[in-house]
């Protein structure tokens, strides 16, 4: 705190006196300049382009070469040095002051090796006696930059430019400054005060685009980027930057591509990698996201917000040990962090450590008496331990509810519990305020629909059963609530389905598992083989009782049940194979199965979008293939078909449930628009919950020829 109060008196007394100081000639450069813009951490390709343009008014020596060494030159502003022209004679007012060097190449060692109090100190001593303040400030500006006080930073490097205005990386450096403090315009104004002076300033570009993108334009930010790249084709920063961009633009796959791009070039550039490893890590690639943290930590051991993603990742995977060790390392660094502490408590309760993690959130409590995640965390390690005597955990939860009242996590919880004493009034109010709070959790519209059950509201459980599914299909024990309640109102058939799927369900999640490690069983198939026996049980009831045709139709719709859905997927197997047929130019192969899945289609639904598809692409094998006779006699009955398919998808609320590709084929089949143009398509699309391989603009090009005749 000493320091900090000192170097702004230092600052302000840098702007005091400032006044005295002389307004240096841009032409040519003296030492102290070149040395304060390399310490000043000017990029060195306008150090190069200042060297080339305005000259050099001194003699180059090793001493000096020592000196910018020190204060971070690269080879390319040492080359240009050498391929200066020294001038015949230094005039005395160009000759520098040499403790003055030593000093200014010392802070820019030291500022690169974030020893910030050092650099400050070895300023301090520059100002006695010199009247070199133009390149004091330069530097200054970069010490308070990089200790992000940019406000300081700013009035130092306006001062800088109210003595030389001319000065073009004092105008690039307060662009960036002022961005950093939020002022948009600002930035951009200094930014293209910058390129006036040197128009091939790619800083100054990449500033004018991070301005640009404060400012919601991020179009714009992206030619400012474009531009950095065409005179810096290397600027990892600038990838970086465009990376930003396209993220905010939802380009998920753009901003990884330019993450990549900046870590090639930059490989220790942390930032990248940890904006990189968020966005792998939305996109459920977990172990690439665990392989940038894993670098971003091995670079930035520190910092807090990498260690605790990692944590996450790793706790996301089930490597609960490994998360473990993450977090016990974090705590042991930040003891003062609830989050730090609550995810160490979560990690031990999910390796039914109970006591380990209710010792943690102890902590975390003592930390922080206000963080209703703690509560929750505690509360639920108390109703896993007492189930019995669910009152702690009760109590816990309706703690957590009084910190946060708008939390749906805590409403659900105490919900919870007050379902589980059997409490089904109060838990239906508290779960109703959950699903309202948050409607997108899957685990509370189960509970709802379980509360709702109990209630003896069946149609309405039914109804949250699949909200619940609809929001996490793999949710088998939901699949198995779903189909009792199901079973319990009569409805057979889609009991049965919802039984079999289930058991589909479980069997495919029976993968791989992590030693050491709970995992809850459901035993679905034997579930559905018991609502097999009901069922024929309740056949035999009903015939013993004398109402054999209500038997025989409810195993005749168990049956028909049965067939449409093996013939889905048959049709779905069709349509795919079908398909890539075409793609591949086997134009026989593919006709013969869009007729089969055409005569499938058609029996299966009347109104299934499929039987567009088939006799679209029917349409078009008949064009390819020179065959105009069958062309015509395949399209007349499409266009009159589609027309009756859209009046119907109308009636039913169905065409905006329509993927996107066959829409388009659906709309414009019915007469609803014509287009004249191909639209061009990615190589990868869904085709009924299928990944199949489709043809590209051409062909589709052709399909409006030969369908819409708009040409």
């Amino acid at each position: 705190m000493a320091k900090l109060a000192f170097l702004s008196l230092f600052v302000a007394s840098f702007l005091a006196s400032f006044t005295a100081a002389s307004e240096t000639s841009p032409r040519p450069l003296r030492q102290t300049e070149l040395l304060a813009l390399v310490a000043g951490n000017a990029l060195p390709e306008n150090i190069v382009n200042e060297i080339r343009s305005r000259g050099v008014a001194f003699r180059m020596d090793d001493s000096f070469r020592g000196q910018l060494t020190t204060a971070g030159a690269t080879p390319s502003i040492l080359a240009a040095l050498d391929a200066a022209k020294a001038p015949a004679k230094v005039p005395a007012e160009d000759k520098p002051d040499p403790a003055l060097l030593q000093h200014i190449a010392a802070a820019g060692k030291l500022m690169k090796d974030k020893h910030f109090d050092e650099a400050a100190d070895e300023l301090t001593a520059t100002l006695k006696g010199n009247f070199e303040k133009f390149e004091i400030g330069f530097v200054m500006g970069e010490l308070l930059r990089r200790q992000d006080r940019c406000a300081e930073a700013a009035a130092v490097y306006a001062e800088v430019l109210r003595q030389n205005p001319d000065f073009p990386e004092a105008h690039t450096k307060l662009s960036f400054v002022l961005y950093c403090s939020g002022d948009g315009e600002d930035a951009l104004r200094e930014a293209k005060a910058a390129l006036l002076l040197a128009p091939r300033n790619a800083e100054a570009h990449k500033n004018a685009g991070l301005a640009l993108h404060l400012l919601g334009k991020p179009d714009a930010a992206l030619a400012e980027y474009q531009e950095a790249l065409r005179i810096k084709p290397d600027y990892d920063a600038v990838r970086y930057d465009i990376a930003l961009v396209l993220y905010s633009k939802r380009d998920l796959d753009g901003a990884i591509a330019e993450y990549k791009k900046a870590i090639a070039l930059n490989p220790d550039l942390v930032d990248a990698r940890y904006n990189l490893a968020i966005i792998l890590n939305e996109q459920g690639q977990l172990d690439a996201a665990l392989q940038q943290y894993r670098e971003a930590k091995r670079r930035a051991p520190g910092r807090f917000d990498i260690r605790m993603n990692l944590g996450n990742v790793l706790f996301a995977k089930g490597m609960y040990p490994e998360a473990m060790s993450e977090y016990r390392e974090l705590t042991a660094m930040y003891p003062d962090t609830t989050m730090a502490l609550n995810a160490l408590a979560a990690t031990l309760y999910a390796t039914r450590d109970f006591q380990g993690a209710e010792k943690e959130y102890r902590k975390a409590a003592a930390v922080d008496p206000t963080d209703p995640k703690t509560f929750l965390g505690l509360g639920l390690v108390y109703e896993y331990q007492n189930k019995p005597n669910l009152g702690a955990a009760l109590e816990q939860y309706r703690r957590a509810k009084e910190l946060d009242a708008n939390s749906p996590e805590a409403s659900r919880d105490v919900g919870r519990v007050l379902l589980s004493q059997r409490k089904v009034s109060e838990a239906l109010k508290e779960l109703q305020e959950a699903v309202t709070l948050g409607p997108s959790s899957a685990d509370t519209h189960d509970l709802y629909a379980q509360a709702l059950m109990l209630s003896g509201d069946a149609n309405a459980a039914i109804t949250e059963f699949k909200e619940s599914l609809g929001l996490d299909p793999k949710q088998v024990s939901v699949m198995l609530e779903l189909a009792a309640a199901l079973e319990k109102k009569g409805d057979w058939a889609a009991a049965l389905n919802e039984y079999h799927q289930a058991a589909i369900a479980a069997d495919i999640a029976a993968a791989p598992r992590q030693p050491g490690v709970g995992y809850r069983t459901y035993d679905a198939a034997h579930q559905y083989k018991e609502a097999q026996e009901r069922f024929n049980q309740q056949l035999a009831a009903l015939r013993k009782a004398g109402k054999s045709a209500e038997a025989a139709r409810l195993e005749t719709s168990i049956r028909n049940q049965q067939s449409a859905a093996n013939a889905a997927q048959t049709l779905d197997s069709l349509m795919l194979s079908a398909s890539q047929a075409f793609d591949e130019r086997r134009f026989d192969d593919s006709e013969r199965d869009y007729k089969k899945a055409l005569a499938i289609a058609e029996k299966l639904q009347r109104h299934d979008i499929r039987t567009v598809t088939a006799l679209n692409r029917l349409g078009q094998l008949a064009v390819f293939r020179h065959d105009s006779p069958g062309g015509s006699s395949l399209r007349a009955p499409t266009k009159s078909r589609g027309r009756s398919l859209w009046a119907e998808q109308r009636r039913n609320g169905r065409v905006a449930q329509i993927p996107g590709h066959e829409r388009h084929d659906y709309e414009r089949l019915c007469g609803r628009r014509e287009v004249s143009e191909p639209r061009p398509r990615s190589q990868q699309e869904t085709l009924w919950g299928k990944q199949c391989t489709l043809y590209g603009s051409a062909s589709y090009f052709w399909r409006h020829v030969c369908l819409c005749g708009s040409l």
